[in-house]
């Protein structure tokens, strides 16, 4: 049985011998199998390796030519990221994956065995977190930050919706102190995309900050600092209007309306109210038990985790979201405890 199988259903199991009566079902099936079969008839691209990659997708992508199934692989340890077939394909599956909603990359997860940012399976339970204690702790997290169940919905569910473009919103910005968990949950929320860029802060002698950016399905943008030489390029993006970027080696590139994940200590965009049109803001406090948390939970959260909460909060059918539901029950208490300790505010039961 494989980590996550106990979160699938046997409707919602593409495993399963059952027939397949929900339309919406055979659709998602469809598009998993028959895109990357139909391009592969046409590609020249070995089947194997190909194969393999979408098995153990990597956040990012590349991350694969530095993992175990490639690194010690007879065949595909003979290629290199830079060969023809091999950029081409990488590339190819990176604009696939745009196309994917946060229902197609759950449903692909229970099916395969991501490896995040593991170099290894072996190496993947080193690093992150079983589901019980992520569920735990995201609960925790969210309802310290958040204070409601209905706020944690709509959170998760604005997070759903912005990767899917189904929102106006470009971009989720979260400020506040040190020690808040603010980078803790957002590493593993952009590591679950998939498909992710990392926009490094602009300064005016580097011309290559957003060459991560182009073809991607969210930017995650960290400690994020504005820069007088790109000022308005970075506008522009916050907007969702169309631009450029430079990447090394290549043309200029056009960046089309990609979604952000933006966290800053201090508020960097504080006096820049141009900027905020299209940022939902959330400003999280410093979190009490933040230290011990860590010493309990010594590992990352894993990403599957969170996209399960935010199935969840859109209640995408199909899934088993028992062990959510009651992860919630047990944040909601402790973060009675939490308030009771801290003497910061009053909470009603």
């Amino acid at each position: 049985m494989k980590r996550w199988e106990s979160c699938c259903t046997d409707e919602g199991d593409y495993r399963s011998k059952s027939p397949v009566t929900d339309q919406g079902q055979r659709d998602r099936k469809e598009k998993h199998y028959s895109f990357f079969a139909r391009w592969l008839r046409k590609g020249k691209a070995p089947v194997p390796w190909l194969e393999k990659v979408l098995k153990n997708l990597t956040s990012p992508l590349e991350n694969i030519f530095q993992c175990d199934v490639w690194v010690f692989d007879p065949v595909l340890q003979r290629l290199r990221p830079r060969d023809g077939n091999v950029e081409t394909a990488a590339n190819t599956i990176s604009l696939l994956l745009i196309e994917w909603k946060v229902v197609d990359i759950l449903h692909h997860y229970i099916n395969n065995v991501p490896l995040f940012r593991a170099s290894s399976l072996k190496n993947f339970e080193k690093l992150y977190l079983n589901m019980y204690d992520s569920y735990d702790l995201i609960s925790r997290l969210l309802y310290f930050h958040l204070n409601s169940l209905n706020d944690i919905r709509n959170f998760l569910t604005l997070c759903r919706k912005m990767h899917d473009r189904e929102d106006k919103s470009i971009a989720i910005y979260i400020t506040g102190e040190s020690n808040g968990g603010k980078t803790f949950f957002l590493d593993s929320l952009a590591c679950f995309f998939l498909n992710n860029g990392y926009l490094m802060n602009p300064s005016k002698g580097y011309e290559f900050a957003l060459e991560q950016c182009d073809a991607r399905q969210i930017i995650y943008w960290d400690e994020a600092r504005l820069d007088g030489g790109l000022y308005d390029k970075i506008k522009r993006i916050l907007k969702g209007k169309r631009c450029s970027v430079k990447v090394k080696l290549r043309n200029e590139l056009p960046l089309v309306r990609t979604p952000f994940l933006i966290l800053s200590v201090d508020d960097s965009f504080a006096g820049h109210d141009e900027l905020r049109d299209g940022l939902v803001t959330y400003n999280w406090y410093k979190y009490p038990y933040w230290e011990d948390d860590k010493n309990t939970f010594n590992k990352f959260i894993n990403p599957f985790a969170i996209g399960m909460f935010m199935a969840w909060a859109s209640e995408i059918p199909g899934l088993n979201y028992e062990d959510v539901e009651l992860s919630l029950k047990h944040g909601k208490q402790y973060n009675i405890e939490t308030y009771k300790y801290c003497n910061k505010f009053y909470y009603e039961q």
